[in-house]
């Protein structure tokens, strides 16, 4: 299902940094010492047939938790013996950095929208002074047309009245 963010390009920016970081190797961890280095030897990475969505195959990950349960964790922890950061201390490190509150990309985004609803409200607010204005210059055009009008039944109705004055007139 669709959500809300589809086809805005800061979903695909945090999309592709999440990705980014969690389809590396963990750093810390060493391909042939250890069992686990990369989260998709234990049956989670990224479907390019559903758009990259994230998966999971249940029988790797059971497979691998019944190999190595302490390797399949130290994809996860921060292992301080081994130097390791895992996949869980990754993502919080880089939501971090997504949500820093002065060069955080999320806060850049929020920036930029935060100018273009200032420029759409500002592009409102000189639509409505020009409608405005147009109001105003009709009104003041009906006022003219219909002083003129008046002048034209004024000079109207002194017309037939002169008319009806005139030798030969019909006086009905």
């Amino acid at each position: 299902e669709s959500g809300v963010l589809v086809g805005n390009y800061g979903y695909y920016i945090i999309k592709s940094r999440l990705d980014s970081t969690l389809n590396r190797s963990i750093a810390g961890l060493v391909d042939g010492q250890d069992t686990y280095t990369h989260l998709s030897q234990i049956g989670i990475k990224t479907d390019p047939n559903n758009n990259g969505t994230w998966t999971i195959d249940s029988t790797a990950l059971a497979k691998a938790l019944a190999n190595d349960i302490e390797g399949v964790a130290n994809l996860f922890i921060a292992n301080t013996v081994k130097g390791s950061t895992g996949a869980a201390q990754r993502v919080y490190e880089e939501a971090k950095a997504l949500t820093d509150s002065e060069t955080g990309m999320l806060n850049v985004l929020i920036s930029n929208y935060n100018d273009i609803i200032a420029n759409i409200d500002k592009r409102i607010e000189n639509e409505e002074k020009r409608l405005e204005l147009y109001r105003q210059r009709q009104v003041e055009r009906f006022a003219r047309l219909e002083a003129t009008l008046a002048t034209l039944n004024a000079q109207s109705s002194a017309v037939e009245s002169a008319i009806k004055q005139l030798p030969g007139s019909n006086k009905d």
